[in-house]
């Protein structure tokens, strides 16, 4: 019966998929003029911008959990929902993986920014040699606040991330090594890896050019990293702390505009908001990504930028002025992928 049952759904699944009606309703643009108008903001060269109420909670649902004081209670539910995520992000990796012509189980693999380290555990479950998973403490207290770098601080990031790794930990059968590291100063040793890793980690490096150079050292020759990341540039580039109330906002205002904005708009957020926009993400470009990993001596085998139509029909040509006005470096492209994936090796 199961059996069957799954069937139907995956026959009704594929029919939705084919179907053009249900894509337009899942990419259907934005329509900011049925959201509440909440006032405007003008910015330093005279462009007003009509700021709209839960414009940001459609493009970047759930912030507000990350402004929550309460020590996160890691359920069962939550902790499951790391796992599915982390076997579908080690899912894709090994496709990419073996499409590169690169197998896990004859690899030494490296996760930057592994956080819970599910997608480790899943890796390691699927046959890879060894996995080592890495964190930056001193990135998670410092993004956010402008003060509170202490050593308390730090001890308080690690000590909760061991808690929720070795919940995640019960749920498999192998081993993964965990370390503190910065990989724009990684301390491991020279061509210790087959494959390096990460998922949402590339926008918030401090130095990309650095944590390239340290890929290209740390990979053996003919190891390939891959590498997917959500852009500042993209829509909801801006994460919970930095997504405005009108759309590419993050985008469109230089840093003196965006601080009197959080100033004047969101004043109870100020420290987080300025902290994570001066300090928790960069400003990289895809054609920066591309000369940065090529600077490092490394083959770029693919970059797949994630274009989503819905965004290409909110594009307009006073948004794109504005953000060029203040990144001349971008293009239209860096505005409509919301998710980039980049695959290079060391030859």
């Amino acid at each position: 019966m199961k059996k069957y049952l799954s069937r139907i759904i995956s026959f009704f699944i594929h029919k939705a998929k084919q179907s053009k009606y249900i894509q337009q309703l899942f990419e259907a643009p934005l329509q900011t003029s049925s959201l509440p108008v909440m006032g405007s903001f003008v910015d330093s060269q005279k462009n007003t911008h009509i700021l709209y109420d839960g414009l940001r909670s459609k493009i970047k649902p759930g912030w507000e959990k990350i402004f929550s004081q309460k020590k996160v209670n890691y359920s069962s539910e939550i902790i499951s929902t790391f796992i599915s995520n982390g076997e579908i992000a080690a899912e894709k990796l090994i496709l990419l993986c073996e499409a590169s012509g690169k197998l896990i189980s004859e690899s030494d693999i490296f996760e930057v920014g592994c956080h819970s380290g599910a997608t480790s555990f899943s890796l390691a479950e699927r046959g890879a040699k060894s996995v080592t998973g890495t964190e930056f403490s001193g990135y998670k207290v410092k993004a956010v606040s402008q003060h509170n770098t202490d050593e308390s601080a730090l001890c308080e990031v690690n000590d909760d991330l061991k808690i929720l790794r070795e919940r995640i930990a019960s749920s498999f059968s192998r081993s993964v090594s965990f370390r503190d590291d910065d990989i724009c100063n990684s301390h491991f040793p020279k061509e210790s890896f087959d494959i390096i890793c990460s998922w949402d980690v590339l926008e918030h490096l401090h130095n990309p050019q650095q944590a390239f150079d340290n890929c290209a050292k740390l990979l053996r020759s003919g190891g390939i990293m891959i590498h997917e990341y959500n852009p500042f540039f993209g829509l909801n580039g801006g994460h919970s702390y930095c997504t405005l109330d009108f759309l590419w906002g993050h985008v469109r205002l230089n840093n003196q505009d965006f601080e009197r904005y959080i100033s004047e708009i969101r004043f109870e957020e100020k420290e987080m908001d300025i902290s994570f926009y001066n300090q928790g993400i960069n400003r990289m470009s895809i054609q920066d990504m591309r000369t940065g990993v090529t600077n490092a001596g490394l083959k770029i085998c693919s970059v797949l930028p994630y274009i989503k139509e819905q965004h290409v029909q909110m594009m307009t040509s006073d948004i794109v002025r504005q953000a060029q006005q203040v990144y001349p470096h971008i293009s239209i492209e860096d505005l409509v992928a919301p998710r980039v994936i980049v695959i290079a090796q060391k030859e």
